[in-house]
C-alpha cells in the first residue's frame, strides 16, 4: 500500500499527546489529496508507516497541536441556559418568599432572598448587555 501513495504534506500533531498526526495525502486511486490521521497503532501497516516517516521529518516538520476553538453560542443556545437559569432561581425564591409572605423569614434566609432577588435580575438583563449572546458572563447562583 506504500506504493499507492503519492504525496504528503501539512504533518500536524493530532493530539496533545502526540500519539496521531494529521496529514494531507495522496493516495494513487484517490483524485485528490484526503485528509489521513496517522498512529503508531494503525491496524493498517502504511498508516504507521506515515506515522513514524512523519514523526521524523520525511514531510516537513510537524506542526504543534491546535485544539478546535471552542463553538460560539447561538442565540437560542443561550436564551435556553438563561430560561435554566431562572427557573433554578425561581425554584429557590418560592418557598424564601412563601415565607416573607407569613412574616416567618429568618435573618439567614432574607439575605438569601435578597441574593438570590438580585441574582435573577441580573440574569434578566443579560440579553441587553454587550456581547450577548457569544459573549456572557454568567453570574453565580448564590449559595
Amino acid at each position: 500500500m506504500t506504493d499507492d501513495i503519492l504525496h504528503v504534506t501539512a504533518p500536524e500533531w493530532a493530539d496533545p499527546e502526540h500519539t496521531a498526526i494529521n496529514l494531507t495525502v495522496q493516495f494513487a486511486n484517490q483524485a485528490e489529496p484526503v485528509p489521513f490521521a496517522a498512529t503508531q497503532s494503525d491496524p493498517e501497516p502504511y498508516g504507521v508507516e506515515l506515522f513514524v516517516r512523519a514523526r521524523f521529518g520525511e514531510y516537513g516538520e510537524v506542526a504543534p497541536y491546535q485544539a478546535p476553538p471552542t463553538p460560539i453560542p447561538t442565540e437560542e443556545e443561550q436564551q435556553r441556559e438563561l430560561a435554566r437559569r431562572l427557573q433554578l432561581a425561581g425554584d429557590a425564591i418560592a418557598p424564601l418568599g412563601d415565607a416573607e409572605l407569613l412574616g416567618i423569614l429568618t435573618p439567614a434566609e432574607t439575605s438569601r432572598l435578597t441574593a438570590l432577588r438580585l441574582y435573577r435580575v441580573t440574569l434578566s438583563r443579560l440579553p441587553e448587555t454587550p456581547g450577548w449572546p457569544t459573549t456572557v458572563d454568567w453570574p453565580e447562583l448564590p449559595a
